[in-house]
Formats: C-alpha cells, structure tokens, sequence
C-alpha cells in the first residue's frame, strides 16, 4: 500500500495576501506601542501620550488624556518592555512621563507631589529620590 505524503499547510501572512497599498508604513521609533484588551479588541497606545501608570499589585491603570485604561501587569515589566525612557519610575507603584507633568509640588517631608494639565487626572506621589530625578531632567531639556 502506497501512502501518500502528508499535506502541508500553507500559511501566509495577511501583508502577503493583500497588497501592500492598504497598509500604511509604520513609523520607526524606539518604543513599542502598549496592547490594550477591551471589549471590542485590541487598541494600542503610544507610551508617548501616557501621563502616568499606577499599578496595584499585578493590575496597573494606564492614563491618558482621553482614557484610562486597565491591563494586567507588573509596572517594572510594563516600562522594561514598552516605554523606554519616556517613562519615569517616581513611585513604589507609579511612572510618568515628566513631559506631560504641568505642576511638581515638594512637600514638607521631602516628598513631591505631580498635577497634569487635564483636570480629569489625579495627583501622582512622587518619592524623594524621584524628585531629584524630574529636577535634573528638566534642566537638561530646558
């Protein structure tokens, strides 16, 4: 009895299957965009439009101007994989972007506290190691 050769499967890639005209180029940068599960899908947010990350055991709270959004994740592995530098670790459980910080309130401990623009946003701590970090950041672009 003859056996016939296993069929094999082909897989294509959907860049091979549709023309390229229908996708557009993707820009190069040094960061990789967050992947954000909601109910209709996936989105992806550019760390870049981050205002600060606030995490609370393995779940971490992603906030934008427009959104807030909620993955699971530590927040050592969420900055290490995702954002690079344009995230700074301020906090046990916080990061932010010192670009989009609009106000850095120092307290009386040591201690900071930093405002955004957008009122929909709260208040981040920032610890007394960090606010010597966002000082010297800031003079460097300034």
């Amino acid at each position: 009895m003859k056996t016939s050769p296993p069929t094999r499967l082909f897989v294509a890639t959907l860049s091979e299957v549709t023309p390229p005209k229908h996708f557009p180029k993707r820009r190069v940068t040094d960061h990789v965009r967050l992947p954000i599960v909601e109910k209709g899908g996936v989105s992806f947010v550019d760390p870049e439009t981050v205002c600060f990350i606030g995490c609370e055991g393995n779940y971490c709270r992603i906030s934008t101007d427009e959104k807030t959004f909620h993955i699971r994740g530590v927040l050592k592995e969420i900055i290490k994989k995702y954002a690079g530098a344009s995230l700074l670790r301020v906090h046990r459980s916080y990061a932010l972007n010192p670009d989009r910080v609009a106000l850095l309130r120092k307290e009386a401990n040591g201690t900071g506290t930093a405002f955004f623009d957008s009122k929909k946003l709260g208040p981040v701590p920032v610890s007394k190691r960090a606010m010597g970090l966002l000082r010297e950041r800031w003079k460097g672009k300034g």
